[in-house]
């Protein structure tokens, strides 16, 4: 494979200039700054293109570096001869992206449909990076190393990698190296927190039947406590039946008012009945005291009287004695004498007056007693106090007794058939259908939650049966792996000799040359012996290693590109070497030209090789 010639429409500062290369070595030797390096990049990117330019890009892309100033066309053409045939290759570059490019390409003078994205790689046989690492080679990379592309190449092994990136993607899928989003920690993350959640819901379960049972004990409880309101209901009713035979209930309630203290004794009643009697027997002794006292009184007053005419007469007797009147003197002392006989024989009637006063005296006592008893008594059992009767307000107060006695023994029979306080019976069912209605929301709840279970019993077994097909499948990649790589590492075995070899050719011209003898492992890592151990390349100096670089591409080159060899581009890779070490280069690579297009860029007449 050659390229034949090339022309720059606009690319970079070159416009309009057109190029040819010979068929063995073409040296370009011009100062920094003429255009070799944008030369070489128009070559690389009429076959890969250039990528798109981002809009937040930060570095300086290609596409901005090489764009034209005055925004005239920009790319141009290029003719390469490949496998006998001839192509012509037009490329032109938007200023930002890659889409609206325009690209064409003819073979022997006719249009070529089946080229695009892919031209670079269908006409070199490498893709771009392949390409950079292999037959194009500047100061900058001066790097050995074997990209992927390059290995798959090398080994001919492009479905082998192909292969192993498939197997890794999907043993990825299922069981990441890092990290838990693969499917089989997520199944594992899943089952897990479906037993969790199947336990919970199992201890819900549980909790559920506990309240089940409570429930039941609370609706035992209410059924008997209803069942005891309604008896209580049916004997209020009887009871209030009786007392209505004997008073109202109302009444019930001021006889209970009255009687706070205790009800009055039968000896109570017969004290009280005592005092009234007492209270009658003394009013009625009064009376006859009082109208014997009046008599009395009487005669009392007509005594005091004759005693006054009695005194008088004695005076008018004592007078007339005086004057010498002696018969009507003695008449009247005569007269006053039997008056006086009969006052002295009156007196009695005094001493008796004395005896009554004192016999009433006692009697008032005694009744102020009684009044007082009775007025106690009254008020002990919260009379009315309007007394007008005593045994009338006494005779109440034992028609409430025994009221009280009858309702009382109504109401100690009604407590024998099982009566009890109905208002506390009804707040005690207010109070337990109230814990059954809460019991029911729980319950319905965890009913709710239960009935999960079954559901998520279902996805566990499910995810256990995909945690197992998946471990399988994983199984199966890994065993895969391992087979992909045995038969992996025996292609690189088969193969991995011709590279060494390939190495070895052309690392013995350059040994003498820096005075290293050079090793290539399987690997393709490269070493030099010294001091008795393998020493890596980069101890080397950046044009020793530049000399090794070149060597180490030419045999990938004759290693990968195994029906024609690439055409190769030298963009002054060999700047750091001395003038002797570049004479010694130079003899090398016109001797390798010999078999292969090398295109030779450099700035200094030093590094000219012609």
């Amino acid at each position: 494979m050659k390229i034949l010639s090339c022309h720059i429409e606009n690319y970079g500062k070159l416009s309009n200039v057109d190029y040819r290369f010979n068929e063995g070595l073409t040296v370009f030797s011009h100062k920094n700054g003429s255009g070799k390096t944008t030369l070489s990049s128009f070559i690389k990117a009429m076959l890969y293109g250039l990528p798109s330019t981002k809009t937040n890009a930060k570095s300086f892309d290609h596409r901005q570096h090489y764009y034209p100033f005055d925004h005239s066309k920009f790319g141009g053409t290029v003719t390469i001869e490949h496998d006998g045939d001839e192509y012509r290759i037009e490329r032109f570059f938007d200023s930002k992206s890659a889409t609206a490019d325009y690209i064409k390409v003819y073979k022997n003078d006719n249009i070529a449909d089946d080229y695009g994205e892919s031209l670079g790689k269908k006409l070199m046989g490498a893709d771009e990076d392949v390409f950079m690492k292999t037959a194009f080679f500047n100061a900058e990379d001066i790097s050995i190393c074997t990209p992927q592309g390059i290995e798959a190449q090398v080994n001919n092994y492009e479905e082998g990698i192909l292969a192993k990136k498939v197997l890794e993607e999907q043993s990825k899928k299922l069981q990441p190296q890092r990290g838990r989003n693969g499917k089989i920690p997520e199944c594992q993350e899943k089952i897990r927190a479906l037993r969790e959640e199947i336990a919970t819901l199992k201890e819900s379960s549980s909790v559920m039947e506990s309240f089940l049972s409570e429930r039941s004990k609370k609706q035992k409880m209410l059924e008997e406590k209803e069942a005891k309101l309604r008896k209580n209901l049916v004997l209020e009713s009887r009871l209030d039946e009786r007392i209505a035979a004997t008073g109202s209930r109302y009444q019930m309630n001021v006889l209970e008012n009255m009687f706070i203290g205790g009800l009055p004794t039968a000896e109570d009643f017969e004290r009280a009945n005592g005092y009234i009697n007492s209270i009658a027997e003394i009013e009625k002794q009064n009376e006859e005291i009082q109208k014997e006292f009046d008599v009395l009184l009487k005669k009392i007053k007509r005594r005091k009287m004759l005693i006054t005419v009695n005194a008088f007469m004695i005076i008018t007797a004592a007078v007339l004695l005086a004057v010498g009147d002696i018969i009507p003197s003695i008449i009247l002392i005569a007269a006053s004498g039997a008056m006086a006989l009969f006052l002295c024989i009156s007196g009695r009637k005094f001493i008796s007056a004395e005896k009554l006063s004192e016999e009433r005296r006692k009697n008032i006592l005694r009744y102020d007693f009684c009044v007082n008893e009775l007025y106690e008594f009254i008020e002990a059992y919260k009379s009315t106090g309007n007394i007008t009767d005593f045994a009338m307000e006494v005779q109440n107060i034992k028609n409430s007794a025994e009221a009280y006695l009858r309702i009382s023994e109504i109401q100690n029979e009604m407590e024998k058939m099982g009566k009890e306080d109905s208002g506390l019976i009804e707040r005690e069912i207010i109070e337990i259908k109230s814990e059954i209605a809460l019991l029911d929301r729980q319950i319905a709840k965890l009913e709710a939650e239960t009935e999960k279970i079954e559901e998520k019993q279902i996805d566990l077994e499910q995810t256990e049966t995909a945690l197992e097909e998946y471990k399988e499948q994983l199984f199966v990649l890994d065993e895969a792996q391992k087979m992909l790589a045995v038969a992996e590492n025996n292609l690189k075995n088969k193969y991995s000799d011709p590279i060494k070899e390939n190495f070895g050719k052309y690392a013995e011209i350059i040994e003498e040359t820096i005075g290293e003898r050079f090793v290539l492992d399987d690997d393709y890592n490269v070493y030099f012996e010294a001091a008795g151990q393998r020493q890596s390349y980069k101890h080397l100096s950046h044009g020793q290693r530049s000399m090794l670089a070149f060597c180490f591409r030419m045999a990938l080159i004759d290693s990968i590109y195994l029906k024609e060899k690439p055409f190769v581009i030298l963009d002054d890779p060999f700047m750091s070497l001395d003038k002797e070490n570049m004479a010694k280069m130079s003899s090398v690579i016109k001797a390798v030209s010999k078999d292969r297009q090398i295109i030779y860029f450099c700035c200094h007449e030093s590094r000219d090789m012609l």
